[in-house]
């Protein structure tokens, strides 16, 4: 067996692929090897029996951090991780550009911006401060550079084509020092084999394909005349560029006689590409090769440690808390989870476990609504047993595999007393999508893949290029966020550092992409997405430009545009123009669906039937806030009242409503029957205290220290509302007869029932039912003038017709004994305003008090009438397009609550007639 390696060095693994089958088929024999640079550099490290280099990263880590005055120092507090790569990246960029030998030095010349030369000198000492230490791959290249030759247990000869690829300074020192150590003669077949593989027959001179092969890109293209050879069309989406592509090859393999293997795909390096291709290609039937065989798989296990370690730093937020409960691993079944998850989303922030649950489904709900933290062991003793909580099932085999060993590795991190490392848990725990294989074989008759970034390796007849959208073909080479564009170019001419800029990238994109059109013999077809995965508009590759100048426009004076290249295949013209372009069969088009929007007639008793208690058989009582929504939209009371609600899931937020929920709670406590009008000084030093414990009972994500600044303004808001509403009980001489009384009662022979914020007795005698709103004055004049204000009136109903529960019944049988007026009054906290139906019941001298007078539910309540009548005869009235108007005009109720109560009371809404001006 010969000692000797020959090795043909590649740029990627395409070609690689392309060359080891020339070899196979011209120069078959042993000792001959195909591969990219990592792979030389393996092997010239093993032939000298030389040791593997110590670990880079902990180095780079270590030194990185110790240096607090370099220009990442507060970059690495935020994302060490992140930061540490960049800065790695952009030290490895210099050493390797300046070669060995080399070294890194401040610019002492200020030949660079001064950002520049902060970032090189920072970059310096740290060089120094690393021991001159190298990367993995230059510290190998270093090992054989400084190794005898008489070390070589075997010679390399490598085989070069130069520019493919091209080489730094360390690979050119690497192949002259194998050069000088191998001493063999070289292998003449193997030098004509690889510069074969860079001659492509391309297309027929003088056709469109043929001069882009050529021209394109060049600064004074000769023209041509435009031909069938080449088409640009321009497509919906990467889906639809699927289904295209895999129509046209079917039509070019019928119309031209082709085979599979004569076709290829020219595709972005992007997944959602690959697995359309995928899946497409497999429901029609041909086989791919060249695609990647591997899918990425959802990091299941991982989710899991992420997401109960983030629920164990209460508070939690509630989608981390959704998550683990819905996540596959969890120990009950796929619906429980689902509905436990809604459960939080909905505010129960220790959901219910089926009765059915067993042990062990309960042990786990039990550690993910622990609160309480001790310390890191206990958190190490709740981390194994939740792994060993963990389904086991064979589909999810190894995901729970992943789980565990992130569990061993969170376990080994943890002290054993003092704080938890909270941010290196969280940040060993992301997740990180790993390769699953598709069970897909790879036929070589079959259509070729190519990918954007890595040679053909293929000779093909047909070339459909896909994703030709703006920032492809060249690929944009991405920025580094330690040097600007202008800084490597100086870097480069100024200071001598042999680095790529993204001009040169550009550059080497551009004959990269004249070498895959030159694999094409007969056509190529360029596929433009006009948008994108999330809908946003996508614009042609800049390539369109070039590629236009290289065709006259008719009569030969000029060239044509770029866009009058496209063809749009959404319109006739287009797909009439197309060529190979697959068309279904015709068909007689049907129409599209729309929904039959009318009013329904459910020839029942609605009231009677859609609300019935199951123990007695009677009507459950409706609430005020539930019957104003009957007032707007009778539909989406009905889907409310049916259990057909929209369940979303969405991050916590404090919105209106919360901020309304938080300040009826803490209004309640500080005034109530049980104790006296608090004084002044009572509320200031009580507020914060109780503020803390209603956060923690009601919204506990608020204690997050991110929500600090809203919730200090929103304890600032309701401690002046407190002490606001406090001066008016005093001025009203009022005394409190009940906080939070539920009552009962009946309308228009319906019955009701409602808790109260709060009723009062006043100096006159009367009573006045109250209702806190987190709100301003003015929607609720504009209800009250407009006599819709139906909420409070139908608690002042409820006073007058229904009986009470038993800790209300005393006080208040024994107030509405004496036939007191009843009036109702909107304290509106946010501009500390008061408004009532009464009129005359205070003097001049109370402030902010308007009295509105009775009738300031009067439409309501008729409307309210109208609709128990339509529901009765089993009618439901759906919705117009002109309700939400006519609401806002009209009644000051906001409609928009109502009508997005769910998706469809919107979607069955009826165009509004011209002459309707109501929502009736």
């Amino acid at each position: 067996m010969s000692d000797t390696r020959h090795f043909i060095l590649v740029p990627d693994k395409s070609s690689a692929r392309r060359l080891r089958r020339m070899v196979a088929e011209n120069q078959a024999r042993l000792g001959v090897i195909v591969g990219i640079w990592p792979e030389l550099i393996n092997q010239a490290h093993a032939a000298y029996l030389l040791p593997e280099p110590e670990d880079w990263r902990e180095a780079l880590t270590a030194a990185a951090k110790a240096m607090d005055t370099a220009f990442w120092s507060k970059s690495v507090s935020v994302a060490p991780d992140e930061t540490i790569a960049e800065v790695g990246r952009a030290l490895s960029m210099l050493i390797e550009g300046a070669g060995p030998g080399g070294r890194i030095a401040p610019d002492t010349r200020k030949l660079l911006p001064e950002r520049a030369r902060k970032h090189l000198a920072d970059l310096a000492a740290l060089r120094e401060k690393l021991s001159f230490s190298l990367p993995p791959h230059l510290a190998k290249i270093d090992a054989v550079l400084k190794a005898a030759g008489s070390l070589a247990i075997r010679k390399i000869a490598v085989y070069h084509v130069p520019g493919f690829p091209d080489l730094s300074p360390w690979q050119k020192a690497l192949l002259d020092k194998l050069a000088k150590d191998s001493d063999v003669s070289r292998d003449t077949g193997l030098e004509d084999t690889l510069k074969k593989a860079l001659e492509w027959n391309g297309a027929k001179k003088g056709t469109a394909l043929a001069s882009l092969q050529l021209e394109l890109f060049d600064p004074k293209p000769k023209q041509v005349k435009l031909d069938d050879t080449v088409q640009w069309l321009a497509v919906r989406d990467h889906l639809e560029e699927a289904e295209v592509a895999a129509g046209m090859v079917r039509k070019f393999m019928e119309d031209e006689k082709a085979k599979a293997s004569e076709i290829a795909l020219l595709m972005p390096a992007n997944g959602a590409y690959h697995d359309a291709i995928r899946d497409v290609f497999a429901l029609a039937g041909m086989p791919v090769a060249g695609l990647d065989l591997e899918r990425k798989a959802r990091d299941l296990g991982r989710e899991a440690v992420l997401n109960y370690l983030i629920s164990r730093r209460w508070p939690a937020p509630v989608m981390a808390l959704a998550a683990i409960y819905s996540n596959p691993l969890m120990p009950w079944p796929t619906e429980t989870g689902a509905a436990l998850a809604q459960d939080v989303t909905e505010g129960n922030f220790e959901p219910w476990l089926p009765k059915d649950a067993d042990s062990r489904q309960r042990a786990m709900a039990g550690l993910i609504n622990k609160r309480d933290l001790r310390g890191p062991s206990e958190l190490a003793r709740d981390l194994d047993q939740f792994g060993q909580l963990l389904r086991e099932s064979e589909a999810l085999r190894q995901h729970r595999k992943r789980a565990l060993e992130l569990l061993k590795e969170l376990a080994g991190t943890l002290p054993s007393e003092g704080e938890i490392p909270w941010q290196e848990l969280l940040s060993l725990s992301s997740p990180l999508p790993f390769s699953v294989g598709t069970g897909e074989v790879s036929a070589r008759e079959s259509v070729a893949v190519f990918i954007e970034s890595e040679e053909p390796w293929r000779q093909v007849r047909l070339l459909i290029v896909m994703g030709f959208s703006s920032g492809r073909y060249p690929a944009e080479h991405p920025s580094s966020p330690v040097f600007l564009e202008s800084d490597i170019v100086g870097l480069r001419d100024r200071l001598g550092c042999s680095i790529r800029s993204g001009g040169d990238e550009v550059v080497l994109g551009r004959r990269l992409f004249k070498r895959q059109l030159s694999a094409a013999s007969e056509g190529a077809v360029f596929l433009i997405p006009r948008r994108d995965s999330a809908g946003n508009e996508l614009y042609p590759s800049d390539t369109l430009a070039f590629a236009a100048r290289l065709f006259a426009a008719p009569g030969g004076k000029d060239t044509l545009g770029a866009e009058t290249l496209i063809r749009e295949l959404d319109t006739e013209e287009g797909r009439a123009s197309a060529r190979w372009l697959s068309m279904a069969k015709p068909a007689k088009a049907a129409p599209a669906w729309s929904p039959a929007v009318k009013d329904l007639d459910l020839k029942r008793d609605i009231l009677a039937t859609i609300r019935i208690d199951k123990a007695d058989g009677k009507p459950k009582p409706e609430s005020p806030s539930v019957l104003e929504q009957l007032l707007v939209s009778p539909l989406g009371w009905l889907l409310g009242r049916a259990g057909l609600k929209a369940r979303e899931w969405s991050p916590e937020d404090l919105d209106v409503a919360l901020k309304g929920t938080i300040a009826h709670r803490m209004l309640e406590l500080f005034f109530n029957p049980d104790q006296p009008i608090p004084t002044a000084t009572a509320i200031r030093k009580g507020l914060p205290g109780r503020y803390d414990l209603v956060i923690r009972e009601t919204a506990p994500f608020l204690l997050a220290p991110e929500w600090s600044i809203e919730t200090r303004h929103l304890l600032q808001e309701i401690q002046e509302a407190a002490l606001w509403w406090r001066d008016r009980l005093d001025q009203m001489k009022a005394k409190i007869i009940g906080a939070e009384s539920k009552l009962n009662g009946s309308f228009d022979g319906h019955p009701l029932r409602g808790t109260t914020d709060l009723l009062l007795e006043v100096e006159g005698g009367q009573l006045f039912v109250v209702d806190y709103k987190k709100s301003s004055s003015e929607k609720y004049r504009t209800m009250m003038k407009a006599g819709y204000a139906v909420q409070v009136a139908l608690y002042r109903i409820m006073l007058q017709t229904g009986c009470y529960a038993p800790e209300e019944q005393k006080t208040l049988s024994d107030a509405l004994a004496q036939k007191r007026e009843i009036g109702v009054l909107y304290a509106l906290l946010n501009d500390r305003k008061i408004l009532t139906d009464s009129s005359g019941w205070f003097g001049s001298g109370q402030q902010d008090v308007t009295e509105m007078g009775q009738r300031i539910a009067d439409g309501g309540l008729d409307l309210l009438r109208k609709r128990f009548a339509e529901l009765r005869r089993g009618s439901i009235r759906l919705n117009t397009t002109a309700d939400e108007k006519w609401h806002e005009d009209n009644t000051g109720i906001t409609a928009k609550y109502a009508l997005d109560a769910s998706p469809l009371v919107r979607l069955f809404m009826r165009p509004a007639e011209p002459e309707e001006e109501s929502a009736e």
